[in-house]
């Protein structure tokens, strides 16, 4: 089981091989402050549902079932690095960029030009995760259609 204790710990990342019943090949790192250092396995796992404790814990466990553990999946660790990387470039590169302020180094930003600075600088944030959101959706959406028979 994957557990975390302030971004220490094992987690599983990636979603590959979804089937009908709802499993999905995953690798299971060790990682620190979140970011992935060495793969452990690869698992094929099932969401539990989530269960409200009402307590706020400091160790994070996923909340999952496994189905079956295999050998490391290489080419989902592979993407995981690739994200990783592409991530890490697109921020090194586009915050700097974006001041969100708004305006010029050394000079005061209207309303306008900080609102849009705000909105951009929030953009530049997002759009990898919105990018992993829409590739899982669309893997999520095709499984569905290959298994109705609608594809």
């Amino acid at each position: 089981m994957a557990a975390t204790f302030k971004g220490v710990g094992t987690v599983y990342y990636g979603e590959a091989d979804r089937r009908e019943d709802g499993t999905f090949l995953s690798t299971e790192f060790v990682c620190v402050a979140f970011l992935p250092i060495w793969p452990l396995c690869t698992r094929r796992l099932r969401r539990k549902a989530q269960e409200n404790r009402g307590i706020t814990m400091p160790v994070h466990e996923e909340p999952y079932d496994t189905i079956e553990r295999l050998p490391i999946a290489w080419h989902q660790v592979a993407r995981v690095y690739i994200f990783i990387i592409c991530a890490f470039l697109w921020y090194s590169y586009s915050i700097p960029k974006v001041r969100p302020g708004g305006g010029l180094i050394g000079k005061e930003p209207d309303g306008k030009t900080m609102l849009f600075g705000v909105l951009a600088f929030t953009v530049v944030l997002l759009l990898p995760f919105l990018y992993v959101y829409l590739v899982r959706w669309l893997a999520w959406r095709s499984v569905n259609r290959r298994y109705d028979g609608n594809a």
